[in-house]
């Protein structure tokens, strides 16, 4: 069955460590978390196997990089349409009141408690 599916790039947003991987086929690309460099890796059974060196795949990173950061653009385009599509104003829609802190909180939260000696 896999010879009638087409391969095609896929995006994978990783929250919990704040990664987009870009997938294709069973090669994965993803940009560092300072987003000065990139990670390349194929895709085993069970594990990832970073890409050598001289990987010519490696060539395709500026490719990858665009196309990671034309789908987190979009991806937020999307979802502020679809919020203001909705009637939800985001640049006039107020927060919701914060219920006051117990005594006790708002006490070893002031600043005066903070400070030892004060």
């Amino acid at each position: 069955m896999s010879d009638e599916i087409p391969a095609v790039m896929h995006f994978v947003a990783i929250t919990h460590i704040r990664r987009l991987c870009v997938v294709d086929d069973k090669l994965l690309y993803t940009k560092t978390r300072d987003g000065n460099g990139f990670e390349m890796f194929d895709l085993g059974e069970r594990e990832l196997v970073p890409l050598a060196a001289d990987d010519s795949r490696r060539g395709m990173s500026a490719t990858y990089g665009a196309e990671a950061d034309w789908f987190a653009a979009w991806s937020a385009w999307r979802h502020l349409k679809r919020a203001s599509e909705r009637g939800i104003d985001l640049a006039q829609r107020e927060s919701p009141a914060l219920p006051a802190l117990p005594a006790a909180a708002a006490a070893a939260t002031a600043p005066s408690a903070l400070v030892p000696g004060s």
